[in-house]
């Protein structure tokens, strides 16, 4: 029975050597004129294991009330406001069986560290008002976007924000870099309070059925 003990002992310490593993998760998007680009890299053991991923564009349709999302030139799938109220609805529901899901992703995100984060952007209408209003809206937009993140998440710098006018022609570009950490036990514990929950919840919901 001396190997079975050694092989639960192994067993035991893989999987708190895995919960400890610590996970990066890099995020670049750019956006110039029309054009967009999102890179998602998801590295381990000091980038040993590492999973790269080019995030389909969104290209918005003005004509049409629509976002494009596409892939090497390839429309793959159109986003309207129908597809936008299915996805309220379903969100909805996952709420009402999701009781505590805030709850939830806050114990998660406080376990979050955030190592560095760049937002720039260079915006202008070729209107010296239009481009100030437009300035104004977009430092405050970007203040209420960090100062919520830096409520959950572990911020380890400060912040670098910028916004640049351009007053003599029409230009929209922006570069968003955000890298995070977390260790890979936290994730999968966040995963398991919401499982355990959706099924408490289905429960009571089928004993409230039965008994109606």
């Amino acid at each position: 029975m001396v190997w079975l003990g050694w092989t639960t002992a192994a067993v035991v310490a893989f999987i708190v050597l895995i919960s400890m593993l610590v996970i990066r998760i890099d995020v670049d998007y750019r956006r110039k004129g029309g054009d967009d680009r999102l890179q998602v890299t998801i590295s381990a053991l000091r980038g040993l294991v590492k999973v790269k991923k080019t995030v389909p564009a969104l290209k918005w349709r003005p004509e049409a009330r629509s976002v494009d999302v596409s892939e090497d030139g390839v429309r793959e799938q159109r986003i309207t406001l129908d597809t936008i109220r299915q996805s309220q609805q379903q969100l909805n529901r996952l709420k009402e069986r999701v009781v505590h899901l805030l709850n939830i992703v806050k114990g998660f995100l406080a376990k979050v560290r955030c190592e560095h984060l760049h937002w720039y952007t260079a915006l202008g209408t070729g209107d010296a008002a239009e481009t100030g209003m437009l300035i104004g809206a977009a430092w405050g937009l970007k203040s209420t976007a960090v100062g919520w993140v830096s409520r959950y998440v572990q911020m380890k710098d400060v912040p670098n924000l910028a916004v640049t006018p351009d007053f003599y022609r029409t230009r929209l570009y922006t570069h968003f870099h955000c890298i995070v950490k977390f260790r890979l036990g936290e994730a999968i514990l966040a995963g398991v309070k919401i499982l355990l929950h959706i099924r408490k919840t289905e429960g009571t919901r089928d004993k409230i059925g039965s008994s109606a």
